[in-house]
C-alpha cells in the first residue's frame, strides 16, 4: 500500500528516464525493455484476450505497451496498466505525460459498464435483509 503521491512520483521517475532527482534507479536498457512489447506474434494469435486488444497493444515488463497510435495517443510507446477494478495509470514519453486514475469499480469486460454481478449481489443482499426482517 502506498499513496497517490508515491504513485505519481514513481510514474514521473519512469517518465524521467528512470531517474528520481539526480539518482538513476533503473538502467536505460532495463527501462527500454520494460516499456517494449515482449509478446511474440504467435502468442498474440493464440490468445483468447479481448477481441482487437492486440491491434494496438502488447505487454512489456510490468505493464501494457501501445504498439501503434490509438484513440488515446497519436504515437506508439505509451506504457501503463488498466486494472480490473478501475485503477489506471499510463506514461506517454512522446507526449511527456503521465496520468493516474484511482477508482474501485469491478470490470466485467472491455467496456466501462458496471458488472451485472455487482447489481445481482446488491439485490440478493437486499432480499436477504428483507426476508430476515419479515421472519422476526
Amino acid at each position: 500500500m502506498s499513496t497517490a503521491d508515491d504513485f505519481l512520483t514513481f510514474c514521473r521517475m519512469l517518465l524521467n528516464q528512470a531517474r528520481h532527482g539526480a539518482t538513476r534507479l533503473l538502467s536505460a536498457e532495463s527501462l527500454q525493455q520494460m516499456m517494449t512489447d515482449q509478446t511474440p506474434p504467435e502468442q498474440k494469435a493464440a490468445s483468447p484476450f479481448f477481441p482487437g486488444s492486440w491491434d494496438t497493444s502488447g505487454w512489456g515488463f510490468g505493464g501494457s505497451v501501445t504498439t501503434r497510435p490509438d484513440g488515446i495517443s497519436p504515437t506508439a510507446g505509451r506504457y501503463g496498466w488498466a486494472g480490473g477494478f478501475g485503477t489506471t495509470f499510463f506514461i506517454d514519453p512522446d507526449q511527456d505525460l503521465t496520468a493516474i486514475l484511482l477508482a474501485q469499480r469491478i470490470m466485467s469486460g472491455p467496456t466501462t459498464k458496471p458488472s451485472p454481478w455487482r447489481s445481482r449481489r446488491r439485490r440478493t443482499q437486499r432480499s436477504a435483509r428483507a426476508r430476515k426482517r419479515a421472519s422476526r
